[in-house]
């Protein structure tokens, strides 16, 4: 089977959506072509500064859990992010919708899918092409019931 990488990351940008909470991205040039001088190798680089929080992002343990030994970001291994993925489309259920698993197993059916041990479950709420640009975006986003994630587990979902 061919694999392929899909790139999920929405643009990061000064004019990426953010909760107000958070403080606007900030994109600064640090060096371009014409800081160097004429003859000599040169290099264009830009300094950001954002939330962690910011565009597309994943939420480590120890964002929903303050105890000592949940892991941060930079504790969770990089293979936790990559593999195989299965897509189920759940688009037809409201803004701020909780998935239930009878819903994943509908969508896992529909879509001719399986789920097996150590695969990524990706949900298309289709919420970013529906609402970015506007006031939306930022409210109703759509996830799973607590039991949804013992489900996942349940079954052995290596990440969503």
């Amino acid at each position: 089977m061919a694999r392929r990488v899909i790139d999920l990351t929405q643009p990061l940008s000064k004019d990426s959506q953010l909760h107000p909470f958070f403080p606007d991205v900030q994109i600064q040039r640090h060096i371009i072509h014409a800081d160097s001088d004429p003859g000599r190798p040169s290099f264009a680089a830009e300094m950001i500064i954002t939330s962690n929080h910011a565009a597309t992002h994943v939420d480590a343990f120890a964002h929903y859990d303050g105890s000592a030994d949940a892991p941060l970001i930079a504790d969770m291994p990089l293979d936790t992010f990559c593999g195989e993925a299965i897509c189920i489309d759940v688009r037809e259920y409201p803004k701020a919708h909780e998935v239930t698993p009878e819903e994943i197993e509908k969508a896992i059916d529909a879509g001719g899918l399986d789920v097996r041990e150590g695969d990524i479950l990706l949900f298309c709420t289709d919420h970013y092409n529906r609402t970015v640009g506007t006031q939306a975006f930022l409210d109703g986003f759509s996830g799973v019931s607590p039991e949804s994630v013992e489900w996942m587990a349940d079954n052995k979902v290596k990440i969503f």
